[in-house]
């Protein structure tokens, strides 16, 4: 299998910008249009690995220890004694989502009651007897840092590990007290997310400096506890502190839904940052394993460009505005004529839409992240019926809007590529104006 070969197939499965080191110098990158490697993307989970280095740099300072209790952090959240497995539970087990519990405790990180739903959770099991996914606790270990330290996470890390990496233009969400999102919330480019993995490679030392302790990298990325199921499945195979181990190469990598990927493989001496939207991550990590490194012996451009999946055909779209009922994509206006022109959520975006090639809109920095930056093209679907594609470039989603009009109306039925809630997806009914 050809180095290009397996990039197209990466491709058609979702991937938005690739970036790979050997011997912690940059060898290759790959453009998929209309992303870039140098705009901030969704990590999702990835952020995960961020808040386990947060801990690393606490650990090495002597703010705390991996085998101090949860709930001596937050004495003041107990009026009364929690469970006795609550009691037990310790920061180790929160690095290795061994906490104990059965089924993942209820949290919303757009709610302030997110730690208090996690530490008055009933923990089931004795914390550290199994593995079970757990983001509350990667929100719990943030509070955690911020605690200890004093400041937010973030400006903890800003001069311990993102300033020394060179990363600068990222976004860190907040919950509404103000503490960063510990398992999900980081937004960081492709190359960045690079960075980090020459960081991992180099066991804490980045450009000449070991930042963090080695023993801390190694003690991280090492299966710490071994999920259950197939051994030879990547989600199975060992996890570590907010590290997953590879089935493939004895190696590891920090990932987040839908694609986001740092992988290491120490023995190559090789780092692949990804960013994408894919509903597959596992045939995702198999392209990558099993065609695209054994690609790497061979020749390879350093810079590649290809073309995410444009919609097809050709469709002829009324120049009219519609005025669209209540949905939960919170789609209030659409306007076909020069640009599409939407009003979600209050706040109008004016974009450009191309047809057989992408068009890219950027919005200023005041805009909320998921709609800074859309991409749209034309096409038409198998019963010619219009087809509007949407990229939201910033994110994993992309959605696909069959547009159905009437005389004085539209039926708009759309699709998201992937979600958690589906939250791009429904069917919007509109009326024409005037």
């Amino acid at each position: 299998m050809s180095y290009t070969s397996s990039l197209e197939k990466l491709r058609d499965l979702g991937l938005h910008g690739m970036a790979i080191a050997r011997g912690g110098e940059t060898v290759a990158e790959v453009t998929v249009t209309p992303y870039r490697l140098d705009t901030p993307h969704t990590l999702n989970s990835l952020t995960k690995s961020f808040t386990s280095t947060a801990v690393g740099f606490c650990v090495q300072e002597g703010l705390l220890s991996l085998d101090d209790k949860v709930v001596s952090f937050f004495p003041e959240r107990f009026p009364c004694r929690p469970c006795a497995n609550m009691e037990q539970m310790t920061v180790r087990h929160l690095l290795t989502m061994a906490t104990g519990h059965t089924k993942e405790p209820y949290f919303w990180p757009l709610e302030p009651e997110t730690l208090d739903s996690f530490l008055h959770s009933y923990v089931q099991e004795e914390p550290g007897s199994g593995f079970l996914y757990n983001t509350a606790g990667s929100h719990v270990l943030a509070y955690i840092v911020e605690k200890v330290t004093g400041r937010s996470m973030e400006d903890y890390l800003r001069p311990r590990l993102l300033e020394p990496l060179g990363i600068t233009n990222y976004l860190w969400e907040r919950h509404p007290d103000g503490v960063c999102r510990g398992g999900v919330g980081l937004h960081l480019c492709t190359r960045d997310i690079l960075k980090f993995g020459k960081f991992l490679l180099g066991e804490g030392c980045y450009d000449g400096t070991q930042l963090i302790n080695a023993d801390w990298i190694r003690e991280a990325t090492r299966a710490r506890i071994i999920q259950p199921g197939d051994p030879g499945n990547d989600w199975t195979s060992g996890y570590g502190y907010q590290f997953w181990r590879n089935a493939r190469e004895d190696s590891y990598r920090a990932d987040g839904a839908f694609g986001q990927f740092c992988i290491v493989v120490p023995k190559r001496g090789l780092v692949i940052a990804c960013n994408a939207g894919t509903p597959d991550m596992g045939a995702m990590l198999n392209v990558l394993f099993d065609e695209l490194i054994p690609a790497l012996n061979g020749d390879f451009p350093s810079e590649t460009t290809l073309t995410a999946p444009l919609p097809e055909g050709v469709s002829q779209i009324p120049q009219k505005a519609f005025r669209l009922s209540p949905n939960n994509l919170g789609l209030e206006r659409i306007a076909f004529g020069e640009k599409v022109i939407m009003t979600i959520n209050g706040r109008e975006y004016a974009c450009d839409a191309g047809r057989g090639e992408w068009k890219l809109t950027n919005f200023p920095d005041n805009t909320p992240e998921e709609y800074r930056s859309m991409a749209l093209a034309f096409g038409a679907c198998e019963d010619n019926s219009p087809l509007l594609r949407i990229c939201h470039t910033r994110t994993p989603y992309t959605a696909d809007c069959r547009l159905r009009f009437g005389a004085d109306s539209v039926l708009m039925d759309c699709k998201a590529n992937v979600g958690f809630h589906n939250e791009l997806c429904g069917t919007v009914f509109g009326f024409a104006e005037g």
